[in-house]
């Protein structure tokens, strides 16, 4: 009736209505994101990668309504914030959580920063379990990496993780900060440095400039190894640019090159390995030399012990691992991290009851195949613990006491190599007990005997009704600013040219290079 009234005035009734199947059937309804956000709430709690087109035939099977994928899309991203809270919100929590992580583990250590008008800046998490883990039994090698997070504040996550006593990953501590840079990583490696105190901790990472002026500047220069795969792709690219127009051989043969310079144990055969690549490229050579820095990712030039681990395979897989929870927002990926890990923790406690020797399945199989080589070399005894082992080119002496070997291989990954083996079998001592003590089962007791403890959130603060109470006993953090970039964020990982691109079949033929609907074949039966 007017603009600030409620009631509305009916100027024209027709008392007659009728309905008719013709009506029903030529009526649509619609279907708004808000109702579809609230119907499947519950379903993605559990299922939280359900994919719009999922959610569209869901709803068609239940409801008999058909969504569009936008429908479906934007009702997906209105119940996941119900689940994970805004993303905006979610640094409100951020000191809250860290403050309960201390206060439930005192061995935790969880430190922030934050720019005087409250907006996040950098935050570290270390759990306790983890570090006391890495202290009293893990090998004193730490696996650094970035990755980028997609969630809609975006930022950098900076980790670092090592192996158990089974060589499967152990994650140590993480980071997050807004991008990979020297201030950053300084900040990452300094807090990490308070954990391993006095301790020699050998770092693996990629050659990032900020990494590697990082380490320069907090932990010793010469204990930094390089990621070999990195370096490969480096030296194919500069390959490819020395030798474009040459047939496709050369890359190969120039790996296979690199690969004799890279797992090489001695300095005599090193020197032949680059010796043989100058006469294939001098200027691949040369690269090597001024840029490869050899001395850094080289089995026989670098000064420290790495336990046989040229490559960043551990940091990747960690990268993978929480590759989902980096699409969320802070608090859920804190909260989805550290669920994920308590998780992982359990079942290697678990798996490790099950070990049928004193070494771990990965470990007994790499004994299984170095005895199985042994089994053509030639042992002789030449007393005091000596073993000379003979094999097809070249003469070994095996010394059982000391665990060493000419060859060195027994000594740079601390499990007995095959002619190790052929001296031990020659003695009839028992295998186990030669190998190194940071992978037996012991060690790997150690490395999980504490768990993580949950955390109560029945008193975390409501940030959509916060009271006078939560204001005077919290601090509440502002996102960051940050700028998004244009189109959709990327998801998929760059793959390395050396990853094995999938061949694609046509159903039809059963051929290669095409599918079923661009198919030419005459004849359609498959070979």
């Amino acid at each position: 009736m007017e603009k600030n009234t409620s009631f509305l005035m009916v100027r024209h009734f027709i008392k007659n209505h009728k309905h008719s199947a013709q009506d029903v059937l030529e009526s649509t309804h619609s279907f708004r994101s808000n109702l579809v956000s609230s119907i499947i709430v519950d379903k993605l709690r559990l299922t939280p990668d359900k994919l719009p087109n999922d959610i569209r035939n869901d709803i068609f099977k239940e409801y008999g309504f058909s969504l569009t994928y936008h429908q479906a899309w934007a009702a997906k991203e209105k119940a996941l914030a119900e689940i994970n809270g805004v993303p905006k919100d979610s640094y409100m929590l951020i000191l809250w959580i860290c403050n309960h992580l201390v206060k439930t583990d005192p061995q935790t250590v969880a430190k922030w920063t934050y720019s005087p008008s409250y907006q996040f800046e950098k935050l570290f998490v270390a759990y306790g379990c983890c570090v006391i883990g890495f202290l009293r039994g893990a090998r004193p090698i730490l696996f650094i990496d970035g990755c980028h997070l997609s969630s809609p504040y975006k930022g950098t996550l900076l980790a670092a993780s090592t192996c158990d006593a089974n060589n499967d990953l152990f994650p140590i501590a993480y980071a997050i900060v807004s991008a990979e840079n020297n201030e950053n990583w300084i900040w990452f490696l300094s807090n990490l440095k308070e954990l391993t105190g006095s301790i020699s901790v050998t770092l693996i990472s990629d050659r990032h400039p900020s990494i590697i002026a990082a380490v320069e500047q907090v932990y010793d220069r010469d204990r930094h190894a390089y990621c070999y795969r990195h370096v490969k792709e480096n030296f194919c690219v500069e390959t490819k640019k020395l030798q474009r127009g040459i047939r496709g051989e050369v890359k190969e043969d120039a790996k296979k090159l690199l690969d004799a310079v890279c797992y090489t144990h001695f300095g005599t055969e090193f020197t032949k390995a680059v010796e043989q690549l100058r006469a294939f490229s001098p200027e691949l050579a040369n690269w090597l030399e001024t840029k490869g820095d050899i001395n850094k990712w080289a089995k026989s030039q670098f000064p420290h012990r790495r336990w046989d681990l040229i490559t960043t395979n551990v940091a990747e897989s960690f990268n993978s691992w929480i590759r989902k929870e980096r699409t969320h927002s802070i608090c859920a990926l804190i909260t989805e991290h550290r669920d994920k890990l308590a998780n992982l923790l359990y079942i290697a406690k678990l798996e490790m009851t099950k070990w049928n020797n004193e070494v771990g399945p990965k470990i007994d199989k790499i004994l299984m195949e170095h005895v199985a080589r042994s089994e053509f070399l030639k042992a002789v005894r030449y007393g005091d613990h000596n073993v000379m082992v003979r094999g097809s080119n070249v003469d070994v002496c095996v010394n059982l006491l000391r665990k060493e070997c000419t060859y060195l291989e027994w000594q740079m990954t601390g499990i007995p190599c095959p002619h190790a083996c052929a001296a031990i079998k020659l003695l009839h001592s028992n295998i186990y007990t030669y190998v190194e003590e940071c992978y037996l089962k012991s060690s790997q007791e150690k490395i999980y005997a504490s768990s993580m403890i949950p955390i109560e959130t029945h008193d975390m603060p409501d940030v959509n009704n916060l009271t006078l109470t939560d204001w005077e006993n919290n601090i509440f953090l502002m996102p960051p600013t940050t700028t998004r970039s244009l189109g959709r964020l990327c998801k998929k990982r760059r793959e390395s040219q050396f990853q094995d691109v999938h061949v694609y079949k046509c159903s039809r033929c059963d051929q290669s290079g095409h599918n079923r609907s661009k198919c030419r074949n005459p004849n359609p039966e498959k070979i």
